[in-house]
């Protein structure tokens, strides 16, 4: 299967201060109408939707506000596709956003060929990672960071990572998200509160000190 992996920069969305950005809630998957109530960056990212998201019943919110250290990660820094449900399913497409001083969403631009998977089949974290460094070293792909304030459009067919925080400070990531299966036929969904949307601020052991150090939050 060919997937053909790109960001669409839309504009740029309104500036926030820390200490509203601070604020804000992390929310899985809610209904525009919840996440109007989210604080006002949220009011802001719903509002700046076209009319079409914004009356469709089925376009959820998902968000995640973190503090993240100097040089964690907000997740593992593995290559994923969001919301990939399997190749003969539509694209799902998210309008995204990020807010504050922490890490950068890292995107693939360009087209990369995998094994086929069966619909609804689960990523196997990496399992793009070698052809896309070869891709990037022969110039055949690219790499592109988010920077805050960006407000980008992509697909399930689109691959990325996320990056060490460069500074210690807030994140908000904000996205929309249209097209996904309705509740009962979807394996992805995720439960709010739940530990995607609280603690959760993916430090990555890169060392064999540090591996056995964080060997001991992992029992």
């Amino acid at each position: 299967m060919i997937f053909h992996s790109s960001v669409q920069v839309l504009g740029r969305f309104p500036s926030f201060d820390l200490e509203t950005i601070r604020t804000e809630q992390s929310l899985a998957r809610v209904p525009i109408a919840a996440a109007m109530k989210a604080g006002p960056a949220h009011a802001a990212f719903v509002s700046a939707l076209p009319q079409p998201w914004r009356s469709d019943p089925g376009v959820e919110i998902f968000s995640r506000m973190l503090w993240l250290k100097k040089g964690f990660y907000p997740l593992a820094p593995h290559y994923h596709c969001d919301w990939y449900l399997g190749p003969s399913k539509p694209k799902v497409e998210t309008r995204m956003v990020l807010l504050g001083d922490g890490s950068r969403t890292e995107f693939v631009m360009g087209s990369l060929e995998l094994p086929d998977e069966p619909p609804g089949s689960v990523q196997i974290p990496n399992r793009a990672a070698e052809q896309i460094a070869e891709g990037v070293r022969t110039e055949r792909l690219r790499t592109w960071f988010l920077e805050p304030e960006q407000l980008v459009l992509f697909d399930s067919h689109t691959w990325h990572r996320a990056s060490p925080a460069e500074t210690s400070g807030w994140r908000l990531l904000m996205r929309a998200i249209r097209g996904l299966p309705k509740e009962g036929q979807d394996e992805t969904r995720h439960g709010n509160p739940g530990p995607f949307t609280t603690v959760r601020t993916g430090y990555y052991p890169h060392t064999p000190e540090e591996q056995r150090r964080y060997d001991a939050y992992l029992r």
